[in-house]
């Protein structure tokens, strides 16, 4: 996609010097942004509020490495002020950052609750000094990239977090992990806090709830069946609000076409806030990439016999050479034997679930029966 870039700046140049790339700092406004030319966290935050998410109010400051002393800073400063949008956070978002192959999670800075307009200019100077530290050379390597700031109000959080479309433990597609702190997330990315940690299968109910007050023990492990014991009530996130942070969640991998993790938070109110939107870059290899359809919606499966054979993960090649003449010659003896009328359909007698090849129990009863006729 191809934006067309136009600033509001306290810079007189910046409306008469289009491009990406142009010297002066300035500000860049979330609905301008269709790229990830200002780094990964201001295009996430931008697709964010076109799905209609609520995105903290803020802008993006665009090549904030460049020379600050010809920009007033503080007509930015007074400009969230006089919306009543202080403090503020300013966060970074460098070019490379929070894409598809490297997170840079964690490798630049943040400053948060920026109350006034010195603080502010001390904050965009941290962050922009972070490009060369240690930690984020060690991470990227290479020259330091174009920084941008993104400029939001802070949330006044009773609960924050993140949220994963997918267990990046064991890439499971079907489950959602969701890990929440009390007040604001920054405890949880430091790691001076356990989060209450919440497993959704597919249906949206929740498989593990560890941690947290909602455990009612002390050695932070609940019973995973038990959703309805008097502990709820204590649990830092309610059941609507697990619901609504699923729902987002779906709608912004829906959007991105991938697994994706997120940052949110709640404020005092209850209103649940978006911070930020990213791929999940380690993410192992989908195990269920090559499922094949089940053949019924009730049939039994096995790993006996065909797991003696073939006991390991199955290649593309083996599905479709070993896997297939499997399948098929049992079709065809079921064909011959007239337990069924003909070949029916690919992965009938074998299905592929979890880089493992089953058989089919249901269907090996027909054989059976029209062998020996049995019932």
């Amino acid at each position: 996609m191809t934006a067309t870039p136009h600033s509001a700046s306290a810079h007189s140049n910046s409306a008469q010097n289009p491009g990406p790339h142009r010297a002066t700092p300035r500000t860049v406004e979330f609905e301008q942004i269709t790229d990830d030319r200002y780094g990964g966290k201001a295009a996430g935050l931008a697709e964010l509020r076109r799905l209609g998410l609520d995105v903290p109010p803020g802008f993006v400051i665009a090549d904030a490495a460049a020379d600050l002393v010809v920009v007033d800073t503080t007509r930015w400063f007074t400009r969230m002020a006089e919306a009543g949008a202080t403090p503020v956070a300013v966060r970074s978002s460098a070019a490379g950052e929070d894409g598809a192959e490297q997170s840079f999670a964690g490798q630049y800075d943040t400053v948060l609750g920026v109350d006034s307009a010195e603080r502010f200019a001390d904050a965009i100077r941290t962050c922009v000094e972070s490009t060369n530290s240690r930690r984020a050379s060690a991470y990227g390597g290479g020259a330091p990239p174009a920084m941008h700031l993104v400029v939001q109000q802070m949330v006044d959080a009773r609960a924050a977090g993140v949220v994963f479309t997918a267990d990046p433990t064991t890439a499971r597609r079907d489950l959602m992990v969701i890990d929440a702190v009390a007040g604001l997330g920054e405890s949880l990315v430091d790691g001076t806090s356990s989060p209450e940690h919440i497993v959704l299968d597919a249906c949206g109910e929740v498989a593990v709830h560890e941690g947290g007050e909602a455990t009612g023990n002390d050695d932070g492990n609940a019973n995973a069946n038990d959703n309805d014991n008097d502990d709820d009530d204590e649990a830092l996130l309610s059941p609507e609000e697990i619901s609504a942070i699923r729902s987002g969640a779906l709608a912004a991998a829906r959007h991105f076409g991938r697994p994706m993790d997120l940052e949110w938070a709640i404020d005092m109110s209850g209103r649940l806030w978006w911070l930020q939107a990213r791929p999940i870059t380690t993410l192992p290899a989908d195990l269920g990439e090559m499922d094949s359809p089940l053949a019924g919606p009730d049939h039994v499966y096995t790993r006996c016999n065909i797991g003696e054979m073939m006991p390991g993960a199955f290649c593309p090649l083996t599905a479709s050479v070993s896997g297939f003449a499997i399948d098929y010659a049992m079709q065809t003896i079921q064909v011959v034997a007239r337990a069924q009328p003909s070949y029916d359909q690919p992965w009938l007698q074998v299905g592929y679930f979890s880089g493992h090849m089953f058989l089919n129990l249901t269907e090996g009863t027909a054989l059976s029966s029209g062998l020996v006729g049995n019932s």
